[in-house]
């Protein structure tokens, strides 16, 4: 059959589906904007950023977890989040005393940017015997031994749906109890 006929070919893309995407998936909490740097790769191919990929960050500030979403372009198509995760800074003790012979006060510098804060308490460095007291408060006097050396670590946490994000434990204190 002989004639003038008009066709299109459709570029045939490549889905992001099985794209392997190499990042640093952990950070801390700094008040700014966390924007990892990513390497896509597609069936051993590195691919190249703003050529072969988008890439859009969302709750990448606050501590929690931060969200990449890698949206592709020219000869790839479809998208593909992955997730990080943001601890809370490193908390400071702001000071802690021995109120009474079994009571011991300790307080933490306030952070608006976590849920509440651990307090970890032992008679020794290693913390071999530690308790552990949640908190939602930068203040809490906590029974004790009289008598007694006790080491203290505080670190903040946040919570996200079901999930728990620890920051790092602070620098230890000690208190010696009257």
């Amino acid at each position: 059959v002989s004639g003038n006929y008009i066709f299109s070919i459709d570029p045939v893309t490549t889905p992001l589906d099985d794209a392997s995407i190499s990042y640093t998936e952990s950070y801390v909490y700094t008040g700014k904007a966390i924007k990892p740097e990513v390497e896509v790769t597609v069936k051993n191919v590195v691919l190249k950023k703003n050529v072969d990929y988008a890439v859009k960050y969302s709750k990448n500030v606050q501590p929690g977890y931060g969200k990449i979403k890698i949206t592709g372009m020219g000869n790839y198509s479809g998208t593909k989040t992955v997730e990080f995760t943001i601890a809370p800074k490193k908390e400071i003790i702001s000071s802690l005393v021995s109120s009474s012979a079994k009571r011991m006060t300790v307080k933490i510098k306030k952070d608006s940017s976590v849920t509440g804060y651990e307090i970890s308490y032992a008679t020794n460095s290693r913390f071999s015997d530690e308790k552990i007291v949640k908190v939602k408060t930068n203040s809490k006097t906590l029974s004790v031994k009289a008598k007694k050396k006790y080491y203290v670590r505080v670190r903040g946490y946040v919570k996200v749906g079901s999930r728990v994000v620890y920051g790092m434990w602070s620098k230890t204190k000690t208190v010696k109890m009257k």
